[in-house]
């Protein structure tokens, strides 16, 4: 009977070993299972945060673009408006030129009729 207990605790004992290294397995499976999870879970952060950095790029590059076609933009208007100022002051020297000129030839008129009223 006595071969037969140690026979009984030696398959007892078999067949903890077999159930610890069986849990042990598992458990290693298990850790392995999360370390994936867990790979996974930190590339989905990665790629949301780089995601995240080029919107927040696209944004201040086109924040940068609006400010630049503003500022051509007020520069255009500026230009225009420096443009049509010398226009309009050639014009006006223009018609200073004319009315000189008028009042030129109108004293040289007089003068003539002056001088001939003279002889």
């Amino acid at each position: 009977e006595r071969g037969r207990e140690e026979m009984a605790r030696e398959k007892a004992d078999a067949a903890a070993r077999v159930r610890e290294q069986a849990m042990a397995e598992s458990s290693k499976v298990a850790s392995a299972a999360a370390a994936s999870q867990a790979e996974e879970a930190a590339r989905q952060a990665r790629d949301q945060e780089e995601a995240a950095r080029q919107e927040e790029e696209a944004w201040k590059a086109a924040e940068s673009e609006k400010a630049r076609v503003t500022e051509a933009a007020a520069q255009a208007a500026r230009r225009s408006r420096q443009e049509q100022e010398e226009e309009e002051a050639a014009a006006r020297r223009e018609e200073e030129e004319q009315a000189r000129r008028a009042m030129v030839e109108a004293e040289a008129a007089r003068k003539a009729e002056e001088e001939s009223r003279k002889v």
